[in-house]
């Protein structure tokens, strides 16, 4: 997928002519569910974004490579376990982010959702909260910690109902809450 990156750029440029004159005759219209506009403006930018990070993994495959190769007299030579067990540990999560970048790629160009049953909870119509359900389902594999933000009542909690879903992980939902409280810094402490 990340490879044919620079053909879907080169696509998505010959159709640029053709849809700003369809902008230019009938206004704004919708594209894959996005308005054209909006697609114009973030589109090159996404793909720009991702065709640097395939290079960047790119490259971090060949140093792991090159790490990987034998030399006949470093193999005679102590080594530091520490240290190989450091450069294992990185190609698996290397490996992890790969594979979480392939799922948010496709997820971001083909859009949909692989399994909508698992936000049947939230009912909503809003591209915006899709795009976070097509997140989501990318990165609920993750063996990751999510931390999920939000106001009261927007429906975290929801959110994270989803993602155990998605996850694959067995048992109960464990949710830890954290609140701050905001004090003006010129409000003087009520006495008791």
């Amino acid at each position: 997928m990340l490879l044919n990156l620079p053909i879907l750029r080169d696509v998505y440029n010959d159709a640029l002519e053709a849809l700003e004159v369809r902008y230019q005759q009938e206004g704004d219209f919708l594209l894959g569910g996005v308005s054209y506009v909006r697609m114009r403006d973030e589109v090159p930018q996404m793909l720009a974004e991702m065709l640097h990070a395939s290079q960047r993994i790119k490259r971090i495959v060949e140093e792991l490579k090159d790490f990987a190769r034998p030399d006949v007299v470093a193999a005679r030579e102590p080594f530091e376990l520490n240290a190989v067990v450091q450069a294992v540990m990185r190609a698996v999560r290397i490996h992890e982010l790969e594979r979480e970048n392939r799922a948010m790629s496709d997820r971001l160009l083909f859009g949909g959702l692989r399994h909508p049953a698992a936000f049947s909870e939230i009912v909503t119509a809003d591209r915006a909260l899709h795009a976070i359900f097509a997140y989501v389902e990318a990165v609920a594999s993750s063996p990751q910690p999510l931390l999920i933000t939000g106001d009261s009542g927007v429906g975290k909690e929801l959110i994270a109902r989803a993602v155990h879903r998605l996850s694959g992980v067995k048992g109960p939902l464990v949710l830890r809450e954290a609140a701050l409280a905001m004090v003006e810094p010129d409000l003087e402490p009520v006495p008791d």
